[in-house]
């Protein structure tokens, strides 16, 4: 997930109408798109393979583009699901009307990819962004209100900007887990019997807290470091996040093996500059014992770069 959500990604929930099967029709085709090469593309979607020795590769290409607010789950060991949102079209006031909230996700075999969009039966929902799922529920960043169409044209709106409480919340059943004003990507992990929330701090004081337990009592705050992702790997709790290294963000890694104590962050991947402008929102995940990583590729000159080295 990503600090700097546009308007495109923010989905709200009103009520629904017959045509509900023909928008998300429609609204399927559009999303399919990003596994589409386009070298025009401001985002990308990379994927790193672990190798035997701790290193990373990359794909030959991008696997996506204009995808973004990375989050990520396992199916039966057998498929990594990215979620996130596109930003490829800007849903009009009808396309709100239609009252449908609904997740993108990218899911991955190990060789091959699949786009599909998975319909929200909780209709209280009044918005959402930056979702993961935990188990069967999907923890977001919520948002009061969609911006109009006036509003998207004057520029992209990051919803974390918004002055006030932020709250963050799961559906079903839709609570509030947690709220203060300027956080955001929300990453929860059971991790030996126990809830962990990490979020993004933004502002003064920034960096991402560390929450446990269904209360959210606050244990740690890291500095430096946004967009965190945990996940558990062979007993120990991981916790990604991105960095700003010489100029560029990248993916570091902290371990802990009991929630408490934590080693520093270690960058992860050694990517030349010329082939990479930067690795955003990491996520990872391991299917049938090879462990993958993915990251979004902020382009300034998308004619400038190819495959990370």
């Amino acid at each position: 997930m990503t600090a700097l959500t546009s308007a495109l990604s923010i989905v709200m929930a009103v009520s629904c109408t017959p045509d509900t099967d023909a928008f998300l029709q429609r609204q399927r085709q559009t999303f399919s798109q990003v596994l589409e090469p386009d070298p025009e593309a401001r985002l990308r979607m990379w994927a790193f393979q672990q190798q035997s020795d701790g290193s990373w590769v990359p794909q030959s290409n991008a696997v996506a583009h204009s995808f973004t607010s990375l989050g990520l789950h396992t199916e039966d060991d057998e498929r990594i699901v990215v979620v996130g949102h596109h930003l490829l079209e800007i849903p009009s006031d009808a396309d709100r009307a239609q009252g449908v909230a609904w997740t993108q996700e990218l899911v991955f075999d190990g060789t091959s990819w699949a786009s599909r969009i998975r319909q929200l039966e909780d209709r209280s929902l009044q918005g959402h962004t930056d979702v993961q799922w935990l188990d069967d529920e999907l923890w977001f960043f919520h948002v009061r209100q969609a911006p109009s169409q006036d509003e998207v044209a004057g520029g992209p709106i990051d919803p974390v900007l918004e002055k006030g409480p932020h709250r963050i919340r799961s559906s079903p059943p839709t609570r509030t887990r947690f709220e203060r004003e300027g956080v955001s990507d929300p990453s929860p992990v059971w991790f030996q019997d126990e809830l962990h929330l990490f979020v993004t701090q933004v502002g003064r004081g920034g960096g991402v807290h560390h929450l446990v337990g269904n209360d959210m009592e606050q244990r740690r705050h890291f500095t430096g470091v946004t967009v965190p992702f945990a996940t558990v790997v062979e007993g120990e709790l991981w916790l990604l996040a991105q960095q700003l290294l010489q100029g560029r963000f990248l993916p570091v890694l902290a371990r802990s093996s009991d929630g408490l104590t934590w080693t520093d962050w270690q960058p992860i991947l050694d990517v030349d500059r010329k082939h990479m402008s930067g690795c955003t929102s990491p996520v990872l995940g391991s299917i049938s014992g090879d462990r993958w990583l993915f990251c979004v590729e902020p382009r300034r000159n998308p004619t400038s770069s190819a495959r990370p080295g």
